[in-house]
């Protein structure tokens, strides 16, 4: 039940993800320096999260081996969830809801929730549990990261929202919250 009532709110059936979709799109379209970024940040990404997901691996595995279960463990649930999620909500990607060219070709046939934002997400906030400094960085960095998919043409504004809210719910509750802890 809830998550049928999360469902509804983040797919948005009232034209408002469209609405904002178009804002982003436009802003794409008309400036060619953010053009440009939003390819490079939507490309770059990936990689940039894997080296800060991999960096922080090894710095736990040195400090304290105890806390590299969650950081393994939590991760893998949310693109596990992320991935179950599109299977089942099976919600098309802007190029087939819209019919625009992406600025970007993407694998994927589903894009809600968008995996980069639950992947960026809980990697901030598990990278925020070790460092507050590194930790900020990265979540502004998965802002920037999941508007430069919309403005990429790759998700529509629902579909980074509910990545992040699905990373950043898996975060907060298994890295920072004590009661949840105890079952990892």
């Amino acid at each position: 039940m809830i998550l049928y009532a999360l469902i509804q709110f983040f797919y948005d059936r009232r034209g408002m993800d469209r609405r904002l979709f178009y804002f982003f799109w436009d802003i794409s379209q008309t400036h060619i320096i953010i053009r440009k970024a939003s390819v490079f940040i939507s490309k770059a990404s990936r990689s940039f999260y894997f080296i800060a997901y991999v960096a922080a691996c090894v710095y736990i595995a040195f400090t304290d081996l105890a806390g590299l279960p969650p950081f393994i463990l939590i991760p893998s649930a949310v693109a596990a969830s992320s991935v179950i999620l599109r299977k089942i909500i099976k919600k098309p990607r802007p190029r087939e809801g819209l019919g625009i060219i992406t600025l970007i070709d993407s694998a994927g046939e589903y894009s809600f929730p968008s995996n980069h934002a639950a992947a960026s997400a809980v990697i901030s906030i598990a990278c925020l549990s070790v460092s507050a400094i590194t930790g900020v960085f990265l979540c502004a960095f998965a802002f920037i990261t999941g508007v430069g998919r919309i403005c990429a043409g790759l998700h529509y504004p629902s579909d980074i929202a509910a990545g992040w809210f699905l990373g950043v719910v898996f975060g907060v509750l298994f890295f920072f919250a004590p009661f949840m802890r105890m079952w990892l």
